[in-house]
């Protein structure tokens, strides 16, 4: 993920990153600018429902360049996969608004 951080007061650059400069009020903002990589990899989940399961693979579904379509699409697959209506996944809600326990008791 690229990422722009304050200058360290210090005056050294992180690592990995190279320090450019904005403009702002007439000033020279000095700014590190770089690349850091997301910690998706190492996330398990922080399902109730685990119950010692592994998770065995993943695999990027969709490149998605904002937030907006992230939370569409994430959801849209949930949907179309059931998420809620079978144990196979850990789901318990889809944003907080759907719950599994409606779907799973027979309440639908």
């Amino acid at each position: 993920m690229e990422k722009n951080l304050p200058a360290l007061k210090s005056g050294i650059v992180r690592k990995g990153f190279e320090r450019i400069y904005k403009i702002k009020k007439r000033k020279r903002v000095p700014i590190d600018h770089g690349f850091i990589e997301d910690k998706w990899r190492d996330y398990e989940g922080s399902s109730q429902y685990r119950d010692g399961r592994v998770v065995k693979k993943k695999e990027i579904l969709h490149w998605t360049f904002s937030k907006k379509q992230n939370t569409y699409l994430e959801e849209k697959e949930m949907f179309s996969r059931g998420v809620l209506e079978t144990d196979h996944y850990l789901n318990a809600t889809i944003r907080n608004v759907y719950f599994n326990k409606e779907f799973r008791d027979g309440n639908r």
